[in-house]
């Protein structure tokens, strides 16, 4: 990483961000932009002990869906991803009464960090449900782009990280998001306690009005398959409050 300008280091620091990326350093030192949830200690690999990111991505496609500032989207990218790109519902806010909320931060820590960066990471402005749809136009758009930069009808890897719980259709963003991985997704979501397959309805639940649906683990990994998915695998389970799991094609 290179040192930070101030110019550079005002324009981070200007911006309301939820992601902890390490975009540069500050007198030597690792510089972290300004956010308020940090994928675990720094120099850990929260991003694959907890999260499920391979640690070698080399020669694959990701696909982000609902990226945020891009934490996972940069790190798929410096774990040598040959094409990522971040998803989200940033440039369009929807009515606030509307039952899928957009990115508060409106895309302003994503792009900020990729210019910093110098990052190649691609963007897609959709909401899940229309992910196939937008994967699809953005494939048509790039077909026989000078830069050989093409975006594939499929990814090899899918991120769905922090937005099931969210949704007030989970099973249907499960199958969208099936329909664009080509051999795994990793789901991160909030979760009920119990070994039962039973999905908990909690509406505005920890004065979070966009929270919705909470499965149990068990019931998160059969929709997944039932979504179109072969096997799942269970990576982390967070005090039967958050887990991940696998999927595979």
């Amino acid at each position: 990483m290179r040192e930070l300008n101030k110019d550079e280091l005002d324009s981070i620091n200007n911006l309301k961000w939820w992601h902890r990326i390490p975009v540069g350093l500050v007198e030597g030192k690792p510089f972290y932009t300004p956010g308020m949830v940090q994928h675990g200690p720094d120099g850990s690999d929260f991003a694959t002990t907890r999260f499920g990111l391979p640690a070698d991505l080399n020669g694959k496609t990701v696909l982000d869906i609902g990226a945020w500032d891009g934490y996972f989207s940069f790190e798929a990218e410096r774990r040598g991803a040959r094409l990522v790109v971040a998803s989200d519902m940033a440039l369009t806010r929807p009515n606030k009464d509307l039952l899928e909320h957009a990115n508060w931060g409106g895309n302003k820590g994503f792009r900020a960090a990729h210019r910093v960066l110098g990052s190649q990471v691609g963007f897609i402005e959709a909401s899940v449900f229309r992910i196939d749809e937008a994967v699809r136009q953005a494939h048509m758009n790039t077909i026989g782009d000078l830069t050989g930069r093409e975006y594939p009808l499929e990814y090899d890897v899918t991120l769905f990280y922090g937005v099931l719980y969210h949704l007030i259709e989970p099973f249907l963003a499960l199958q969208k998001v099936a329909a664009v991985t080509r051999e795994m997704a990793v789901v991160e979501t909030a979760i009920a306690k119990g070994k039962d397959m039973k999905m908990e309805l909690r509406p505005g639940f920890d004065n979070d009005p966009s929270n919705w649906w909470y499965p149990t683990i068990p019931c998160l990994q059969e929709m997944l398959i039932r979504a179109g998915f072969k096997r799942t695998e269970l990576v982390f389970n967070l005090n039967d409050l958050r887990a991940t799991v696998a999927a595979f094609k």
